[in-house]
């Protein structure tokens, strides 16, 4: 039986696409608001539940605290007896005073390394304390990219490098790993804002890069963005936005332009020193011997990255699901 997933989702048309691309291999099912959401969500209990922030009659955070009780995560401690929770709600630790509450209870009551995603507005010095007395392994960030420019101006994305700075070296004091996601073919992309990506990375040295060629979805500035930059025809667009491309960000063997081209550099980045690095980032003799490789290459940083930093099931997991849409 194919297990199922809940879409927690008030714009029709979003709702639409990801049921397109779910549907092949789940049992999707569909709440216009977060009310209903709860509802559903206790009533059919599904494997996964895929949440809007922005909901109507009941925000996402009120939704996701109904349904994630700590009753819940004990049942799935006892139950499943996992060796690892990974919270995949956008901002984890938005919410400072529900975190106070819950980080101790999940210290005692669970006692589980956990991943989760947070942001470097939300990650205050005692905000990073919380998550390392509650066992916090991993805080996956999505910068994007190292750019300001590109962040701001095409992403949307009001934060600072030195936002991140300033975050990141608190976990690294703390002994909390961090990952980064990096997005590649970014419309109005160039060398030297790549280039600029690659510096401010390993002067952060994050553990794990994750690097993504970029994916359209249905009606969003960032189709205008690409047909702006000519990194997109008209014709492809209007295929988009009815729905009929099936984006995915998934192994991409065969995806060209800047990610066949960088996202061996981008992955295996925290495997060499700063100074390797920097010197390959300024040796053209380096970058194209990179850019020649198999694409396979990705995979096995991607695996070695994910085994030292104690993550190597997700990897097998991620492999197992994509695996499919190749």
């Amino acid at each position: 039986m194919k297990k199922s997933v809940l879409i927690i989702e008030d714009e029709k048309h979003i709702a639409e696409a990801q049921s397109l691309i779910l549907s092949e291999i789940y049992r999707v099912h569909h709440a216009p608001d977060g009310a209903k959401g709860v509802e559903m969500a206790n009533k059919l209990k599904p494997d996964v539940v895929i949440l809007d922030i922005m909901l109507p009659k009941m925000s996402g955070y009120e939704v996701c605290r109904k349904i994630r009780s700590n009753a819940e995560l004990k049942d799935i401690k006892s139950r499943y007896k996992p060796k690892y929770i990974i919270f995949m709600d956008d901002l984890f630790t938005f919410d400072k005073e529900w975190f106070k509450e819950f980080a101790p209870m999940y210290a005692i009551e669970i006692g589980l390394p956990y991943s989760c995603l947070s942001h470097t507005k939300f990650l205050d010095n005692e905000v990073c304390e919380l998550l390392k007395q509650s066992g916090c392994n991993l805080v996956l960030l999505g910068l994007q990219s190292g750019s300001e420019h590109i962040r701001r101006e095409v992403l949307k994305r009001p934060e600072t490098n030195d936002e991140y700075r300033k975050a990141t070296r608190r976990l690294k004091k703390l002994g909390i790993k961090f990952s980064l996601d990096n997005i590649l073919n970014i419309p109005f992309d160039t060398e030297n804002t790549i280039k600029e990506s690659l510096e401010f990375y390993n002067e952060l040295r994050p553990d794990i890069i994750h690097s993504f060629d970029l994916i359209y979805f249905p009606k969003t500035e960032m189709i205008n963005q690409g047909i702006k930059a000519g990194m997109l025809e008209a014709q492809a667009a209007d295929f988009i936005n009815r729905g009929l491309f099936k984006g995915y960000m998934n192994l991409q063997f065969s995806s060209l332009g800047n990610f066949r081209k960088y996202a061996l550099l981008f992955t295996s980045l925290p495997l060499f020193p700063p100074s390797i690095v920097k010197k390959i980032i300024n040796s053209p003799k380096w970058m194209n011997f990179l850019e020649r490789l198999p694409m396979i290459f990705v995979l096995i940083a991607k695996f070695i990255i994910n085994v030292r930093v104690g993550t190597g099931f997700i990897f097998f997991t991620v492999l197992r699901n994509e695996w499919f849409y190749l």
